[in-house]
């Protein structure tokens, strides 16, 4: 019999062996694939952020062309059409955005502004509440309709409870709303003076 000690040389390389079975060297990391549509509506956000409407439009039209259903790329695009004063083309991504999701109250809201724009009051109104009933707290469309309400309709009541509910919908109160209520509740109470 051998010596444990002349065992060793053959024992060794053994055990490595046997150790090197048991746990199989780890996979390599492969890189998450990225989402091209993904990258590019970062990039036309990016665009839009930093005021450059041009680009940014065409990146969204690239992103649409790209994957046409893309949440809210009619919405973006129609936004940035409008900083251009490209207003059909803008009214066409809005009303796009609208067939893709019946509760897009962004787009909805900005159909109101340029129905205001052409001075179809009463389309603008419905759009408005068509914004309201998609998000009730979307503030800017509580802002929109105050303001349709008060200089264009001329229902100050209606137009009060409006900018009242955009001040409430805000974390700090917007200062020249705060003066249009104050303004409106003179003009409110005006004939009741008389």
């Amino acid at each position: 019999m051998m010596s444990p000690s002349r065992l060793l040389p053959f024992i060794l390389p053994v055990l490595l062996l046997v150790g090197c079975a048991k746990a199989p060297p780890p996979e390599p990391e492969t890189p998450p694939q990225s989402d091209p549509a993904l990258d590019l509506a970062i990039i036309a956000t990016d665009s839009a952020r930093s005021g450059d409407a041009e680009t940014a439009a065409e990146q969204f039209r690239m992103l649409i062309e790209m994957k046409p259903d893309f949440p809210r790329a009619q919405t973006n695009l129609g936004l940035q059409l409008m900083k251009l004063e490209q207003y059909d083309e803008a009214r066409a991504a809005f009303e796009k955005a609208i067939e893709q999701d019946k509760n897009d109250a962004v787009a909805y809201n900005h159909l109101g502004v340029l129905a205001r724009r052409d001075g179809q009051f009463q389309q603008a109104l419905d759009y408005y509440n068509k914004a309201i009933e998609a998000d009730p707290d979307y503030a800017s469309a509580h802002l929109n309709r105050g303001i349709l309400l008060d200089i264009y309709i001329r229902d100050w009541p209606a137009a009060l409870e409006e900018y009242q509910r955009y001040q409430s919908l805000l974390d700090t109160p917007d200062p020249q709303v705060e003066k249009w209520i104050i303004d409106i509740k003179r003009r409110i109470e005006a004939p009741a003076k008389k």
